[in-house]
C-alpha cells in the first residue's frame, strides 16, 4: 500500500472538506514551472505590494497579485515605478517574463486562465497569499490568488498532502496484534468458560500481524490482543512496522464479534489459548 493510500484510510481522513487539505499545513500541489519540478503552497504573508490583474478561469474573473521577486528581473528592476510606467507596457512586461505562473495555475487549476486586465490592488481583499517553491527549498514566486470554489475543488484535495511532511509521518493510530486465525467444528456458542483451544499459529510468533480493521465475518476465530498499541504514519508508510507484543490477555473474536478473552498457556509440547470470560 502506497503512502496516499495509507493517508486516505486513516481515521477521519476521509471526513475532511476541501478546506481542510487546504488549509493543512502538510498542503504542497506538486506543480511545473516551466520544465521545473516545484511544490504550490500556502504563505501566511501574503504579498501587499503587487501588480494586481483581474483574470479569468474559463471567464469566471478572479484576483491575481503578482508580488517582487527576482526571478522576473525586468520587473523587478522596475518594481518601485511601476505605477508610474503606462498599464500596456507593465501588462507586455507581465506576459514576457511571468508566463510561467498563468501556465501553472491554468494547469493546477484545470481551467484556462486568460488575463484582463490591471486592476486596483485593493481588489486583494479575501485573496489568499500562495508561494511556488524550488524543490531546493528556494521560493520562485510568490502571488495572491482568490479562492473561489472552482479553484478549492482543484486546490483542496488529499493528493496535495506532502506525505514526507512531519505532521504527517507524526500522526499515531490504533492497531492490534493478531496472534491466530482458525476454525473449529463449534460455534462461537459452543465456547465456554475453562475450554482450551488449539491453534498452530501460537508456537509461531512471527504468524502474528498487526491490523487496524475489525476482524471480517469470514466465520473463523480470531485472536487479538486485548489492548491496543499506537502506531505511526511513518511506521506504516516505511514499512517499519514494530513487532508485535508478546500476547497476554487476548481477546476472541468469532468473525467481527468478541465471544472472550483468556490468556495463553502450555499444554505439554502444544500451546493453546485459555478461555477465562465468555461474553
Amino acid at each position: 500500500m502506497n503512502e496516499m493510500n495509507i493517508l486516505s484510510s486513516w481515521p477521519t481522513w476521509n471526513e475532511k472538506s476541501s478546506v481542510d487539505f487546504l488549509e493543512h499545513e502538510a498542503w504542497a500541489m506538486r506543480v511545473r514551472w516551466g520544465d521545473e519540478e516545484a511544490r504550490l503552497r500556502l504563505s501566511n504573508n501574503r504579498p501587499r505590494d503587487v501588480i494586481a490583474l483581474e483574470v479569468t478561469f474559463d471567464d469566471e474573473p478572479h484576483f491575481l497579485g503578482i508580488g517582487e521577486r527576482e526571478t522576473f528581473p525586468d520587473l523587478y528592476k522596475l518594481w518601485d515605478r511601476k505605477d508610474e510606467i503606462p498599464q500596456n507596457l507593465v501588462l507586455a512586461l507581465v506576459e514576457k517574463e511571468c508566463g510561467k505562473l498563468p501556465q501553472l495555475l491554468e494547469n493546477s487549476v484545470r481551467r484556462q486562465l486568460k488575463i484582463t486586465g490591471i486592476i486596483d490592488a485593493s481588489r486583494r481583499n479575501g485573496s489568499r497569499g500562495f508561494e511556488v517553491v524550488g524543490l531546493d527549498g528556494r521560493i520562485i514566486a510568490s502571488f495572491a490568488l482568490d479562492v473561489t470554489p472552482a479553484v478549492l475543488e482543484s486546490f483542496g484535495d488529499i493528493s496535495s498532502i506532502d506525505t514526507s511532511h512531519e505532521s504527517i509521518r507524526s500522526m499515531v493510530r490504533p492497531a492490534v496484534a493478531e496472534d491466530a486465525v482458525f476454525g473449529l467444528e463449534v460455534g462461537s456458542s459452543g465456547i465456554e468458560s475453562g475450554d482450551y483451544l488449539l491453534a498452530p499459529e501460537l508456537d509461531n510468533p512471527l504468524a502474528a500481524k498487526w491490523c487496524v480493521e475489525n476482524p471480517p465475518d469470514d466465520g473463523k476465530f480470531h485472536l487479538r490482543a486485548a489492548a491496543s498499541s499506537e502506531i505511526s504514519f511513518a511506521a506504516f508508510a516505511d514499512s517499519a512496522l514494530p513487532p508485535p507484543p508478546e500476547p497476554e490477555l487476548l481477546e476472541l473474536f468469532f468473525g467481527s464479534k468478541s465471544v472472550a478473552t483468556g490468556r495463553i498457556i502450555r499444554l505439554g509440547a502444544q500451546v493453546a489459548f485459555a478461555v477465562e470470560e465468555v461474553h
